[in-house]
Order: structure tokens, then C-alpha cells, then sequence
């Protein structure tokens, strides 16, 4: 089928509006939360935000076999989104230095959150039908939203004082969402068996599938790597707090142009070159990244976060819906998303420690080398994304 242009998809832009301002929260700025209202160091930073991505994980497998077997997908991101809101209030009861507390908090709160894009991106998928290459002209409402949350929350640093200000950003941005969960319409696939799920050994023998949901976890390693100590990283190298959004902010204008032209690249080059260059341009960003010094050479440098995040994930999304059948789609995106979380979690728990140990220069060096290998993998398995029989349900 295919989305009333007028009338559908303005709700979904409302969806990734709210969703994406939490994200432009949490992931660049939770670390400082913990390390400015919690006193935690970059050792415990790191290990609450492999929690939070290690139970995305959890929460985010079972929520989208659940949501393919019922066909739930509407009601379940509607009840755990607003779970999600309501677990954001905890924040506001950890005391300094609870890091068991928090790491409660964060690991059920990642449950709620995992499943949230996922059913998101199924949903526009399955309203956009044939016309999926579009997907990238609603999901750059989001990367908007990504972006307005950083200044804002740069300037609230800058200038005010205010405390737990990330959990207030947080609830608010969740509960927008939740809200505009309620309209968005869902046309998930009539199944054609009773509960339908994904043959996952159709999958694991779907080397094309298999080889994107590997340098898609590799590609998570780097980005776990950087997402989540940004802030932090360009107040080391010596920007100020809102310095540190305007920066962050330059990498998402860049972002939302490639989202806004995603059609057209997708049609132009194809989603496979698209990956490939992707994981390239960011290895050689991360090479880069500890010997910049100066704040313009910063902003420079941060017009390749297109490549990093939009560049890789319109065109890794387009491969999934073709490698996965339409009634196993939530889950096909599932693993595409979870394979990026599998990452992030290990890249956030082994970058976190490299950092408190050695600094952030070791932690880029291997973050390039392992981009490096996602390239390597993507080769290696090129030729068979031509013929790639779509993965279907268990029969």
C-alpha cells in the first residue's frame, strides 16, 4: 500500500520528531549527566551505556517477535513508549555515585526504548510500500530534532544552571512521542501463517544478510565508540559547552541533507556502494579525530557524521527490506537495528575503559581499524546480494 502524502506521513514526522529529541539527549549527553550530576568517571559511563544498549538488545528481540507473532506492532510501541516516559522519572531519585541504581534504571529503561525504532521504521516502511526509497524525506525529522535538542541543550549548559536537566529533556521528548504513537497508522502484513516468525536459519544461511548484519555490528562498534563520549570528547579537545552542540549540530545539517537526497543516492548508486563508502569515510574520520586541534578543523571533520550514520543507515535499511519477507519485516528490522545496538554497546564498554586507561587516541586508532573490517566484510559478500533469496517465516 502506499501513505496518504498529505494526511499519514505528517504523524510519522511527529514520531521521529519526539523520538529523535530523546535520542539527541541521551546519546551525546548522558555520559555528562553522569559525570557532572552523578560523579560517575568514564569507566561506569561506559558500563551504563553497554547496559542501556545491551538491554535495547533484550528488549528490542523479544518486543518485535512478539509484535511479528500477535501482529502487536501498534499496541506494544504504544504501551512500552509510555513506560519508557514514565522510567525516565527515575533519573530524578539516583543519588551521586549510585551507580547500581542507575544501572537499574538504565537497563529497564533500555527494554522500553529497544523496539521503539524498529517498529517505527517498519511501520513508515509497510506505509510507504513500493515507494520505500522515501523513507529518508520522513526520517529526516528526526535528525532535525536530533539536532534543535543539542542546541538546546548546549545552551542550557552554557548559560543556566539547572539540574537533572538531560531526565527533563528526556520525559519531555518521550512523551511527545508517545502521544504521537496513538496516530501514527500501521499497516503491518496480514500474516500467512497463524504466528508468523523469521526463519532465523533461513537467515544465518543468507550470506548477504548475514554479512550486513556483521559490518552493520562492527560499523555500531565505532559509532558506540564516539556517540556516546562526543560531548565529552570536544570539551577535551577544548570547546566550549555550546560550542560542543553548534559541532554537534554541523554533523547533523550534514546528516539531514544526505536523508533529504537518500532517494535520489539510493537510485544512483545503490544501497551496497552507499554502505561501502560509509565505512570508508568514517574510518578515516576517526583517524583523524585525535589530531584536530582547532575548533574550525572540528566542525570540518564533522561534516563526515553523513557518512557515518545517514549514509550508512538509509542504505542498510533499504538491503533489509529486500533480504526479509513483508510479514517478517519488524523483525528483519529488528535484527538490523540490534546488530547497530550490539555494537554500540561494545564499542561504548571497551571505548569507555581505552579512555579511562589510555585516552581517546587509542580508542580512535582501533575504531578506524575496525571500520577497516566492516569494508572488508561487505566485499567479501558482494556478489551474493544479486541473486539473495528474500528470508521469509517459519513454516
Amino acid at each position: 500500500m502506499s501513505a496518504d502524502p498529505g494526511h499519514d506521513l505528517g504523524r510519522f514526522h511527529l514520531a521521529y520528531w519526539g523520538f529523535f529529541a530523546y535520542l539527541g539527549a541521551t546519546g551525546p549527553f548522558l555520559t555528562v549527566f553522569f559525570k557532572e550530576d552523578l560523579h560517575l568517571g568514564p569507566e561506569d559511563s561506559g558500563a551504563l551505556m553497554a547496559l542501556l544498549t545491551s538491554t535495547t538488545i533484550v528488549g528490542g528481540l523479544l518486543a518485535a517477535r512478539m509484535a511479528d507473532a500477535w501482529r502487536a506492532r501498534h499496541l506494544l510501541r504504544r504501551v512500552m513508549s509510555l513506560a519508557a516516559a514514565l522510567l525516565c522519572l527515575a533519573w530524578f531519585v539516583v543519588g551521586p555515585d549510585d551507580f547500581a541504581l542507575a544501572a537499574v534504571v538504565i537497563a529497564l529503561q533500555g527494554l522500553c526504548i529497544g523496539p521503539q525504532i524498529p517498529f517505527l521504521d517498519a511501520a513508515t516502511v509497510d506505509a510507504l510500500g513500493r515507494d520505500d526509497r522515501r523513507y529518508g524525506s520522513i526520517r529526516i525529522w528526526g535528525t532535525i530534532s536530533w539536532g534543535c535538542t543539542a542546541i538546546i541543550v548546549g545552551a542550557a549548559r552554557q548559560w543556566l544552571s539547572v539540574a537533572r536537566l538531560i531526565p527533563m529533556i528526556m520525559v519531555a521528548a518521550l512523551a511527545l512521542f508517545h502521544y504521537s504513537s496513538w496516530r501514527i497508522p500501521d499497516a503491518q502484513a496480514a500474516s500467512a501463517t497463524t504466528r508468523p516468525r523469521l526463519d532465523l536459519r533461513a537467515a544465518r544461511r543468507s550470506a548477504p544478510l548475514m554479512a550486513l548484519l556483521a559490518a552493520c555490528f562492527l560499523h555500531g562498534v565505532t559509532f558506540g565508540n564516539y556517540e556516546y563520549f562526543s560531548a565529552l570528547t570536544f570539551e577535551e579537545l577544548g570547546a566550549t559547552k555550546l560550542e560542543v552542540s553548534m559541532i554537534l549540530v554541523v554533523g547533523i545539517v550534514c546528516e539531514a541533507l544526505v536523508f533529504a537526497f537518500s532517494s535520489k543516492l539510493l537510485a544512483r548508486f545503490g544501497p551496497r556502494r552507499l554502505c561501502l563508502a560509509a565505512t570508508l569515510v568514517t574510518g578515516v574520520r576517526w583517524l583523524l579525530m585525535p589530531i584536530v586541534s582547532t575548533i574550525p578543523e572540528l566542525v570540518a571533520l564533522q561534516t563526515t557524521h553523513a557518512f557515518t550514520f545517514a549514509l550508512w543507515y538509509a542504505p542498510a535499511l533499504h538491503l533489509t527490506s529486500r533480504l526479509v519477507e513483508p510479514e517478517v519485516r519488524t523483525s528483519g528490522q529488528s535484527l538490523l537495528f540490534l546488530s547497530l545496538a550490539a555494537g554500540s554497546a561494545t564499542g561504548a564498554f571497551v571505548g569507555g575503559n581505552m579512555r579511562g586507561e589510555f585516552g581517546m587516541t587509542p580508542a580512535f586508532l582501533g575504531a578506524a581499524v575496525i571500520n577497516g573490517l566492516a569494508a572488508l566484510v561487505l566485499l567479501a559478500a558482494w556478489r551474493t546480494f544479486d541473486d539473495a533469496t528474500p528470508v521469509g517465516a517459519r513454516r
